[in-house]
C-alpha cells in the first residue's frame, strides 16, 4: 500500500493545476501530451513547408497547449536554422470595438512576441536548476529536452536584442513600452519591418497566435483576416480560434480563414489513454519533487484506473475540466485522509443536473451565444421563462452574460459544457 503524506499530495496537486502551458516552461516535454497526433501531423507542416495552420475547437481542450507542442518539436528536431520563436499573445481583443482597434492589439502583441525572445538567454541554465529538484532520472530528462529546446531560442534572443536596438533607434524612442503605448506609432508597419530585417539577418520566424477567438464580434474577426491576408500568407504560423461562434457565422469566418491558411479541428480528449498520459505525466513530477523512490508505479496506485476512467466520463474532451476536476479530487481525498483518490472524490463538487428547459437553453448556447429573446424565439418558449433560466443559470457559473439590456448576450462556460455533458447522462 502506497504511504501518502499531505506534503506529497499538496505537490502532485500543484501540478495538476491547469495553468498554460508555453513552450519555454523547462517541464513542458514531461508535461505535454500530442493529442490525436496534431504535432505529429502538422510540424512539418509549419516549419517546412511554411503552411499556415489555424485550429478550432472548444474552449480549455487544449489547443494553446497544442500550438505550443508544434513549436516544441520543431525546435527540437531543428527543421531550420535559426529558428525565431515568437508567441503572439493578443490580450484586449475581447475589448476591440472597431477593425483599427483589433489591429493595433494584434500588431503591439506581435512586437511585444518578438521581444520576449530577447530575454530567453538563460533558460536552459534556469532548466538545469529547477531539474535538480526531481531527482537524477526525471531530472536527467528535464535537462536533456531542454537542450534541444533552448540553445538556438538563445542565439535568436542576441539577435533580436540588435535588431530592436536599432528600431528604437530610428524612431527616436528610448523605451519599447513607450513605443508600444503610443498612438501615433504605425505598429502594422514597424512590426512587419522588424520580422523582414529578423529575416534578412537570417532568422525564421515561427508565430504562435493565441487570443484572437476572444474578439466579441465574429464578423469583425472574418474582416480582420480578409484586411491582414498579406501579413499572414506564407508566413510559418499557427493560431487557435474557438467554434463557439454561429453556425453560419463560423463558414464565414472559416472562408476567410481558409484563404491563406490550413484549418483544422483540434477534437480534444478522445480516450482513456489520453486521460492517464495527462493527469499521470503531472502526479509523476509531484511525486518525484516529493522523493517517492518509484514515481511511475505509485502515481498509478494513487490514480487508479476506475478513477481515470471516471475523470474520462465527466471531463472529455476539455483538458482544461479535467485538470480541474483531478485536483479537486486530490483536496477531498486530502481532507478525508485517503492514500488513494477514489471516483467517488469526482462527484463532490459536480453541482447540480440541469432541468430539461436548462438544457435545452445549454445546447443553443452550445451553438453560437444569443440573447433571452432570440434563444426564446429558437426554443418556441416565453421570454420570461428563458431569462429566470438564464439568471440562475449565471448563478450557477454555466453561462456568462456580456452587455446590459436588450444587447445582452449569453455564452455557454466551461461548467456549462460540464452541466451538458452530465445532463444527456441522465
Amino acid at each position: 500500500m502506497l504511504t501518502m503524506n499531505e506534503p506529497a499530495l499538496r505537490l502532485v496537486q500543484q501540478y495538476l493545476q491547469p495553468a498554460p502551458l508555453p513552450y519555454d516552461d523547462p517541464l513542458f516535454s514531461q508535461l505535454y501530451h500530442d493529442l490525436n497526433d496534431f504535432v505529429r501531423q502538422n510540424t512539418g507542416k509549419v516549419f517546412e513547408h511554411r503552411r499556415p495552420v489555424a485550429i478550432y475547437g472548444e474552449r480549455g481542450i487544449g489547443k494553446s497547449t497544442a500550438m505550443h507542442g508544434v513549436l516544441v518539436a520543431g525546435l527540437a528536431r531543428h527543421l531550420v536554422e535559426r529558428p525565431l520563436p515568437v508567441v503572439v499573445e493578443v490580450t484586449g481583443a475581447s475589448a476591440a470595438e472597431n477593425l483599427d482597434a483589433l489591429q493595433q492589439f494584434f500588431y503591439r502583441a506581435i512586437i511585444s512576441g518578438i521581444a520576449r525572445v530577447g530575454l530567453q538567454r538563460n533558460r536552459l541554465e534556469l532548466a538545469k536548476k529547477i531539474a535538480e529538484r526531481y531527482g537524477p532520472r526525471v531530472g536527467r530528462k528535464i535537462t536533456e529536452a531542454a537542450a534541444l529546446i533552448f540553445p538556438p531560442v538563445a542565439l535568436a534572443a542576441e539577435g533580436v536584442e540588435q535588431v530592436l536596438k536599432g528600431v528604437l533607434g530610428r524612431l527616436h524612442v528610448k523605451e519599447l513600452d513607450i513605443l508600444l503605448s503610443s498612438r501615433e506609432a504605425n505598429l502594422q508597419q514597424i512590426a512587419d519591418s522588424t520580422l523582414r530585417e529578423l529575416e534578412r539577418d537570417n532568422y525564421v520566424p515561427i508565430l504562435i497566435v493565441d487570443e484572437l477567438d476572444k474578439v466579441r464580434d465574429d464578423v469583425l474577426l472574418s474582416d480582420f483576416f480578409d484586411g491582414n491576408q498579406a501579413f499572414f500568407q506564407g508566413r510559418r504560423l499557427i493560431q487557435s480560434l474557438s467554434y463557439t461562434f454561429g453556425e453560419s457565422t463560423r463558414e464565414a469566418l472559416m472562408s476567410s480563414v481558409r484563404r491563406f491558411s490550413e484549418v483544422e479541428l483540434f477534437r480534444g480528449i478522445s480516450s482513456l489513454k489520453d486521460v492517464e498520459a495527462i493527469v499521470l505525466s503531472r502526479v509523476r513530477l509531484g511525486l518525484a519533487q516529493a522523493g517517492t523512490t518509484n514515481p511511475d508505479e505509485e502515481a498509478r496506485t494513487l490514480f487508479p484506473n476506475d478513477t481515470l476512467k471516471a475523470l474520462a466520463n465527466v471531463s472529455a474532451p476539455n483538458t482544461n475540466m479535467l485538470l480541474n476536476r483531478a485536483y479537486s479530487a486530490v483536496e477531498q481525498a486530502i481532507a478525508l485522509r485517503s492514500e488513494i483518490i477514489r471516483p467517488e472524490f469526482l462527484q463532490h463538487d459536480l453541482g447540480p443536473i440541469p432541468s430539461e428547459l436548462e438544457t435545452l437553453i445549454l445546447r443553443q448556447l452550445s451553438k453560437s451565444k444569443a440573447g433571452p429573446t432570440e434563444v426564446a424565439s429558437r426554443l418556441h418558449k416565453t421570454k420570461q421563462s428563458v431569462s429566470r433560466a438564464l439568471l440562475k443559470m449565471t448563478g450557477q457559473g454555466w453561462v456568462s452574460r456580456t452587455g446590459e439590456g436588450k444587447r445582452s448576450y449569453y455564452a455557454i462556460t466551461e461548467r456549462g459544457y460540464l452541466a451538458l455533458r452530465l445532463a444527456s447522462r441522465k
